[in-house]
């Protein structure tokens, strides 16, 4: 697949920075797509498109967020859009739209056990959340991680991330009521 990207680039400096961005950071990209779409092809397909939408914007244009180290940032946050939107084009529901259907009365499909229903509502909420809280709340509460690994694959200090482990619990109180977190 490299081959083909790098066949679409014009200069051989930006098939260079290309190619270093691609060895560098695929792999932690579909890690993190994967997470969010629980699916191998779909992951696949987020980091391709995510590939394609960099050779399409120009890629010298992440040569300056790659000196400034904030080049794995940027890319997070396209690899999450691309998920987001790639979720909403295969219409996969969401379970904060199932409570809210619960709440207004309206039936809906209840195959879900309410384990995996408050799971889903949880998981949901935490999305709902701004990114910088929404990543390490995931990886944290869902995935069960600690601060030293998700610093590591977020690429960030531990004790950053256990500051917005901190401030994303305090937001997910306000959204969801205390009653919902343990």
């Amino acid at each position: 697949m490299l081959t083909l990207y790098l066949s679409l680039i014009e200069t051989a400096e930006d098939r260079r920075l290309f190619e270093r961005i691609y060895e560098k950071y695929r792999v932690d990209m579909y890690k993190y797509a994967y997470v969010m779409l629980h699916d191998e092809r779909d992951a696949e397909d987020v980091v391709q498109n995510v590939f394609l939408t960099i050779i399409k914007r120009g890629v010298d244009k992440l040569r300056d967020l790659e000196g400034q180290d904030r080049l794995w940032v940027y890319l997070s946050v396209v690899v999450r859009n691309q998920c987001s939107a790639f979720a909403k084009k295969r219409g996969m529901r969401m379970a904060m739209e199932q409570e809210y259907n619960d709440h207004r009365g309206v039936k809906t499909n209840d195959a879900l056990p309410p384990e995996e229903a408050n799971y889903q509502f949880l998981v949901n909420a935490i999305r709902s959340l701004p990114p910088t809280y929404a990543d390490v709340l995931y990886y944290a509460l869902v995935q069960e991680m600690k601060a030293p690994e998700i610093a590591k694959l977020l690429k960030l200090e531990p004790a950053a991330v256990r500051q917005r482990i901190s401030r994303g619990r305090r937001e997910l109180i306000k959204l969801l009521g205390e009653d919902h977190i343990t």
